[in-house]
């Protein structure tokens, strides 16, 4: 049974999910468990980076366990995770030297008011996304200007920036590689998306070195090897994915009619594509999985999505209800 399975690391905003599958994508365990949300101020949303780490190791065991198996059976780790949340560490100590700051916080939002005129046109050219609060590299700047000592160790090249994957890469390599996966990178507000490249410019705008920023890797990408001496044995990473990413992943599943999906869940996404002849409409509220074709996709406003479920006369979505319309083509 040696190496038969897949361990998947599944780090939301609110909780970390283990799941081990088998090579036919079946389940053979799944453990779960919340982590804390801290809210110190209206404005702030903050993670504790070390027990998102604990969690994690707690529920690979638990799933582990739960499957009857070891580490020895496990082929290789993927992970997926919440997107731009910003985690800060120390690389002599591998220790973050703040609360993570969650992708949902707004405590850059009076100083981006301060940007807007001259780079909100600009920064929505190199990387994808309009300026708000949400930008990983202005979480960054906060906390060099508002932790002590932050600035002079960053500039001194003493500080590592991630994403969630990065940072449980970090600990799972025992410190040996500083990563992110493309999809993450693409949604932290600092990734030249026309140059393929972290976005200098804007950077040196708000004074984050360069060199604090993780190589990007492509998700299925090799992000190392880990470390015997944390988890227990030496498994290679071979993925990581950004979550909402990850469910478009789904568009790979063959399906017998043409697809349209909504997700509105930190964001709102759309795509479609599958078979001729139907068009299945999926819509699915706060983050829970969705369905996506093979034809485009894009990102769509969450009451833009609505309207369209409106137009089509598949009725209202209310709370946390997933609506699924089924429309014949003539």
């Amino acid at each position: 049974m040696a190496g038969q399975f897949i361990l998947v690391i599944d780090e939301g905003t609110t909780g970390t999910r283990a799941v081990i599958v088998d090579r036919d994508s079946r389940i053979r365990a799944s453990a779960y468990s919340e982590f804390t949300q801290f809210h110190p101020a209206a404005d702030r949303v903050e993670h504790d980076a070390d027990e998102i780490w604990q969690a994690t190791r707690a529920m690979i065991r638990k799933a582990l366990d739960d499957g009857d198996l070891t580490l020895a059976d496990v082929a290789a780790i993927g992970i997926t995770n919440q997107r731009a949340t910003t985690v800060v560490w120390d690389r002599a100590s591998g220790d973050p030297i703040a609360p993570a700051i969650v992708w949902q916080d707004t405590r850059t939002a009076d100083y981006i008011e301060t940007t807007r005129e001259a780079w909100a046109d600009k920064a929505y050219a190199h990387t994808g996304w309009a300026l708000a609060p949400v930008y990983s590299s202005l979480s960054l700047r906060w906390i060099l200007e508002n932790v002590p000592g932050a600035r002079a160790k960053a500039d001194a090249g003493q500080l590592a920036f991630g994403t969630i994957d990065s940072w449980l890469i970090h600990r799972l390599t025992g410190g040996k590689v500083h990563a992110i996966a493309a999809s993450n990178a693409s949604v932290t507000g600092s990734y030249d998306l026309t140059k393929g490249e972290w976005y200098g410019e804007w950077l040196d705008f708000l004074g984050v070195p360069l060199s604090m920023f993780p190589e990007v890797c492509d998700d299925s990408g090799d992000f190392g090897t880990t470390d015997p001496a944390v988890l227990g044995a030496a498994i290679p990473i071979t993925g990581a994915i950004a979550d909402q990413h990850a469910a478009g992943l789904e568009r790979h599943v063959p399906v017998q009619v043409p697809v349209l999906a909504v997700d509105l869940g930190a964001g709102a996404e759309a795509g479609i594509g599958g078979a001729p002849g139907r068009l299945l409409l999926a819509v699915v509220l706060n983050g829970q999985r969705h369905r996506v074709g093979d034809a485009a996709d894009g990102q769509v406003a969450g009451q833009a999505a609505i309207g369209l479920v409106n137009l089509l006369g598949l009725g209202g979505l209310e709370g946390h209800e997933r609506v699924v319309g089924h429309i014949q083509e003539e």
